[in-house]
């Protein structure tokens, strides 16, 4: 925690969206209002990086670039309903620690359309036995201890904690 990983992200989005008119889908595993996500955060992001050419849409969860980029926002009550959401560069889910089996396993196929397409996942680890921690960390854990990192074809595996934000010990609500 207190890392920054969510800015960062939210920063990366923003600015891929803005310079390349990426369409990135935001989603956490359940998520029944905008409230629960992170698009405030997004919104702040825009405004600190003063970009210009975003328009928000609260009422149908998006927020849109007059490049014709776009951050669409939702919940994955049924990942079924995800299976035709294509086209999109970057599917970045949220608060991934309690991310189940199926849904990695699904959305990972989703990625068609887009050369590049990406899964970005966010989360703070809660347990070595949970789906998300056994595909992404525990096989990697040697490198992650080592090197704070893993990379090959398929991955970039960035462990990220409060000693690697340098505003930490000045923020005092963190």
């Amino acid at each position: 925690r207190g890392g920054t990983k969510s800015r960062m992200a939210q920063d990366c989005v923003v600015g891929d969206v803005n310079s390349c008119g990426s369409k990135v889908f935001v989603m956490r595993e359940r998520m029944k209002s905008l409230e629960q996500s992170i698009y405030s955060g997004i919104e702040k992001s825009i405004k600190d990086l003063d970009v210009s050419g975003f328009l928000s849409v609260p009422s149908k969860w998006r927020i849109k670039h007059k490049t014709g980029g776009l951050m669409q926002f939702g919940g994955l009550q049924n990942v079924i309903d995800m299976k035709g959401a294509s086209a999109f560069k970057i599917f970045l889910m949220e608060e991934a620690a309690r991310t189940k089996l199926n849904t990695i396993d699904v959305l990972g196929p989703t990625l068609r359309g887009i050369e590049g397409a990406e899964l970005w996942w966010l989360w703070n680890p809660e347990s070595s036995t949970d789906p998300m921690s056994q595909e992404f960390i525990v096989p990697y854990q040697a490198d992650l201890d080592r090197q704070g990192y893993y990379e090959d074809d398929y991955h970039l595996i960035i462990k990220v904690g409060y000693e690697d934000n340098p505003w930490f010990k000045h923020d005092s609500s963190l």
